[in-house]
């Protein structure tokens, strides 16, 4: 069902007191940059229920970037909804946004405009990322047997260190930290 497209002063909307989305500096400086570029083009979905009337239920961030570029009207799409549902569909919007294809991306797109457009390069990391790491923790399990002993010595004193930490990788951090240790431990005769 499609649903009308209609302009609003972007005073009259109001920002949903449960919208869990923020920006950072970056994303901010992104968006405000595509809007600039583009205008409004994904339209604020906002409620027209008689005890929600005018509550942003998508785009919170474009109506707030909007608003310090000096933008009086927006595009809408209104609907009727009861507030649990309108919070569901807050987050809805938000969460089920899909992944990258990073394949598609890599090959069909340059990557100075994608970090132009707002990647950040550590995202085309996160692929790789996880195949290393598991690499790397079959790697250590054939690897911890064959240390020589300052090596794996440091690495046991570490170890109880390491579960300390949040991470998953925590033996790995502990493995390369008894690595860095053993390189700067003199080896007693």
């Amino acid at each position: 069902m499609l649903k009308k497209i209609i302009h609003k002063q972007i005073n009259d909307l109001i920002f949903a007191e449960y919208n869990p989305r923020q920006l950072s500096d970056t994303q901010y400086k992104h968006l405000k940059d595509s809007i600039s570029r583009f205008g409004l083009v994904d339209p604020i979905i906002i409620n027209k229920n008689k005890d929600r009337k005018d509550i942003i239920i998508g785009g919170h961030q474009r109506v707030k970037v909007a608003r310090t570029m000096g933008i009086d009207e927006v595009p809408c799409v209104e609907i009727d909804l009861t507030y649990d549902k309108e919070r569901e569909l807050n987050v809805r919007l938000n969460k089920n946004t899909g992944d990258w294809d990073f394949d598609i991306l890599g090959n069909l797109f340059e990557l100075d405009d994608l970090l132009e457009w707002g990647f950040d390069d550590e995202e085309f990391l996160i692929d790789l990322e996880d195949e290393i790491k598991e690499e790397e923790k079959e790697d250590f399990k054939t690897l911890s047997l064959k240390l020589p002993e300052p090596v794996y010595a440091l690495w046991k004193q570490w170890k109880s260190k390491a579960k300390e930490l949040t991470d998953s990788d925590s033996e790995i951090n502990a493995f390369e930290y008894a690595i860095v240790e053993a390189l700067n431990t003199p080896i007693k005769d």
